[in-house]
């Protein structure tokens, strides 16, 4: 061997022994930065090492319900797909273009599978939706290009209206008027656009002549317009022709649209006011206070009632206004009374039934007449007499208050149907049909005839009492004086009748007026346009 060959040995096994010894530290492995998420930091630096992650995430792909071309809900499920040197953390998807920044709103942890939502759509059809979805790692690098992925959205209406209402002429219990106005009410997932309004309850096809324009406010005429309960059935329909469950509502349209009729005749102390044909008011008899003055804006009118020496009226836009003698504030309308479903006028003080069934009253306080008690409730009738006030509560039993003497405060156990007070007395109509009474009875006002039978309806004057009887023609008892107690023989069958201090008033079924009893200031003298 030459002494070439023994040198390049030699230096062969002395270069094995000094990188022994020094553990081979002067040669690093080369690191994967693709495999190597455990050693970078959450802002992309290695630890320890000083390398930062300067490298976005590449976005590779996104499917929209796995390749769907079409769908018809708004809800869908997104498969994304990105890849990065280090590791993709965040992504952001969207249907807007514009390439988001690093600290918006919006960023979601990565998940190759996530729910999205698309836009919707105010109208019926199909609509391209596009979703972009964008990549973030965790130093904050946001993919330069985003991934997109389209689908047709069909917007297709299946739901029907729901939460539908009706009101008649904003709750009232009666009209005269064969015209009513419709309160109407309906949700939809699109929206309403037609309503269908009819007396029968058989449920019109989409198809079907009849539907109109659906509006919150619409006006309605009875197919019948004789009298009795009216019964308005509604249906509202969407676009795309989904017809809703019916809903209805009641009104009692009163006698004789073509004359005056049943309860718009009222009879005061010594007046008597009418509703006529056009739903203007006429009154006659005592005029010293301005009771039968009536007001030249008081316009139409739905009900009217006669106190005793004032009138009023509930107006067609079911306000209240009154006239005549106002000593007491009775003709006085509370400013905070609003609308009114019935009113009663007493001798000097008047109450309402308001809008949401409870009572108000204003006018003399004496013996509380105008106090209704704190736990009254709501009432579906109301009457005022001198000195007390009596009301059917919607329970059907009845409660009254004011002035307790002679007994008149008291009212039959259970349910009543109709209730009247007068000067001293009370009367009710029984569940079965009867008249009861009590009060005041030095007339004998308050005992009810043995043969009377069943009745209809009651109403107490001064100091008689007139029923109408199941066959609808009337009986009075009472005082005789004036005739006032004393039936005439040719009056006949009857719709209503009001009862005045000393005189009564009849509608008849024909809709004329007949009255009869004391007439000192012509409270009984009938225009002739009403006989």
């Amino acid at each position: 061997m030459s002494k070439t060959s023994n040198f390049f040995k030699t230096t062969a096994i002395l270069s094995t022994a000094l990188f022994t010894l020094l553990g081979g530290c002067l040669v690093e492995d080369p690191i994967d930065y693709t495999t190597a998420t455990g050693s970078v930091s959450d802002d992309g630096g290695q630890q320890g090492g000083g390398v930062s992650d300067s490298t976005a995430p590449v976005a590779v792909s996104v499917l929209i319900d796995n390749g769907a071309s079409s769908t018809s809900n708004t809800a869908v499920t997104l498969d994304i797909s990105a890849t990065d040197d280090v590791a993709v953390t965040h992504y952001l998807a969207s249907e807007s273009a514009a390439t988001p920044q690093a600290s918006d709103s919006g960023w979601q942890s990565y998940q190759q599978s996530t729910s999205f939502t698309l836009s919707g759509s105010n109208s019926l059809g199909v609509f391209q939706r596009t979703v972009y979805v964008w990549f973030k790692d965790a130093a904050g690098n946001v993919s330069s290009n985003s991934v997109s992925a389209s689908i047709s959205l069909g917007v297709y209406d299946t739901t029907a209206p729901n939460a539908v209402s009706v009101v008649i002429d904003n709750g009232t219990d009666n009209t005269t008027s064969s015209s009513v106005t419709l309160t109407l009410s309906a949700t939809d997932d699109q929206a309403v656009t037609n309503y269908y309004a009819s007396e029968s309850a058989v449920t019109p096809q989409a198809g079907d002549s009849g539907w109109d324009n659906y509006s919150t406010s619409v006006s309605y005429s009875f197919d019948n317009t004789t009298a009795g309960t009216k019964t308005v059935n509604v249906w509202f329909k969407d676009a795309a022709g989904n017809v809703s469950s019916s809903v209805a509502d009641t009104i009692e349209l009163l006698n004789g649209i073509e004359g005056v009729t049943a309860e718009r005749i009222s009879s005061g102390e010594y007046h008597t006011c009418a509703i006529k044909a056009d739903d203007t008011v006429q009154c006659w008899g005592r005029s010293s206070e301005g009771q039968i003055t009536v007001p030249s804006n008081l316009g139409v009118v739905k009900s009217i009632n006669s106190g005793g020496y004032h009138t009023c009226a509930i107006k067609a836009d079911n306000t209240v206004q009154c006239w005549g003698y106002n000593a007491n504030m009775e003709a006085t309308v509370p400013s905070n009374l609003g609308i009114a479903r019935s009113i009663d006028n007493g001798q000097h003080h008047s109450c309402a039934i308001k809008a949401d069934d409870t009572v108000q009253c204003w006018g003399s306080s004496g013996h509380g007449r105008s106090t209704a008690p704190s736990d009254l409730g709501t009432v579906s009738k109301i009457s005022a007499g001198i000195s007390q006030s009596c009301v059917i509560k919607t329970d059907g039993t009845a409660q009254c208050w004011g002035d307790s003497g002679h007994g008149r405060l008291t009212v039959p156990n259970g349910v009543v149907k109709d209730i009247s007070t007068g000067g001293g007395h009370t009367c009710a109509v029984s569940a079965d049909d009867l008249a009861i009474c009590s009060g005041y009875d030095a007339f004998g006002q308050a005992t009810v005839p043995s043969d009377l039978g069943t009745i209809n309806s009651i109403s107490a004057g001064g100091v008689h009492t007139c029923a109408i009887k199941t066959d609808d023609t009337v009986r009075c008892w009472g005082s005789t004086s004036f005739g006032k107690s004393t039936v005439p023989s040719d009056l006949g069958t009857v719709n209503s009748i009001s009862v005045g201090a000393q005189h009564a008033c009849a509608v008849k079924t024909d809709g004329t007026v007949q009255c009869w009893g004391y007439n000192n200031k012509g409270q009984t003298n009938v225009p002739t346009e009403l006989q």
